[in-house]
């Protein structure tokens, strides 16, 4: 595999429950071997540093593209003599927020109501505090407007052509599968009902009131979005089909993170590698409950 240490290094900044899983499931198969879900050394910030995509560049020097909710904007890769281009997705506030309570209830057993797990202040204008260190408003538009590309989940196959753009002329495959939907079918544990898949009125506007510098951010990137997008139509990229190609692209890439990446950053091939709940409180991150979360 020919090495090019002049290409630019990708990185896309994952905010918790906006598009994220369906934009790496693209990322693996498009650049199989050449991407890697990075994980941090000092899983008690989670947060990515130069040191990290040094090691990981060590271990993978063909790697170009990086993804991980420890990659913020403003971690420090001061030390990487590449250039970097980073980018993001953003998603609707109240249902973003919505999302990350359901997930927490299906994946982390949180026991709570929405209007208990409403007390975290830690999840309150989490998109905001995402782009910028000190949770500013403005600082947050500032650094998505100098991001190599953004979207919106809303707007989805316009932010997978502005990747196929941004990427040129690596060969991007822009059609993608959804991934990693909302957890409505399965209740906390066998026997008890489901999570509402829906908001009440009262829920949707005490989400939007912890929320309002999210919702600002939110429409402002939208407004920004919707002054480029392609009104003209066409079919859309979503597709069920996946070729015996592409699978085998995607297998190589959990191989090599699974027998090669994981064992060098102390992790057994297959362990689910969970990072804290981004250096916030979250009660204690629920008394330290160690729920099954992770990415294998």
């Amino acid at each position: 595999m020919t090495l090019n240490t002049k290409r630019p290094l990708y990185l896309f900044a994952h905010i918790e429950k906006c598009g994220g899983t369906t934009l790496i499931e693209m990322l693996r198969r498009n650049f199989a071997l050449r991407h890697v879900d990075i994980i941090p050394c000092q899983t008690d910030t989670n947060y990515v540093s130069s040191t990290d995509l040094r090691r990981a560049l060590r271990l993978q020097p063909w790697a170009i593209s990086f993804a991980g909710h420890s990659i913020r904007p403003f971690c420090d890769f001061g030390e990487i003599n590449r250039e970097i281009k980073m980018y993001t997705l953003l998603r609707d506030p109240v249902k973003r927020y919505h999302s990350d309570y359901l997930h927490d209830v299906t994946r982390r057993g949180y026991e709570g109501t929405i209007w208990e797990w409403m007390d975290f202040e830690d999840r309150h204008n989490f998109q905001t505090r995402a782009m910028s260190a000190t949770g500013d408003l403005e600082e947050a538009k500032d650094v998505i407007a100098r991001m190599a590309a953004f979207g919106i989940v809303e707007s989805f196959d316009t932010f997978v052509r502005d990747m196929e753009a941004l990427l040129h002329p690596v060969q991007f495959a822009t059609y993608y599968r959804k991934m990693n939907p909302a957890m409505l079918t399965q209740g906390k544990r066998e026997g008890e009902a489901p999570p509402r898949p829906m908001l009440s009125g009262a829920e949707q506007i005490a989400i939007a009131e912890r929320n309002e510098k999210d919702i600002a951010l939110y429409k402002w990137a939208r407004d920004l979005i919707s002054k480029r997008e392609d009104t003209g139509g066409g079919a859309s990229l979503q597709s069920s089909h996946v070729s015996t190609v592409d699978r085998i692209r995607v297998q190589l890439n959990r191989a090599q993170r699974n027998l090669w990446y994981k064992p060098w950053m102390g992790y057994k091939p297959g362990q689910l590698h969970a990072l804290p709940r981004n250096a916030v409180d979250s009660k204690t991150w629920y008394e330290q409950a160690p729920y099954p979360t992770g990415r294998k």
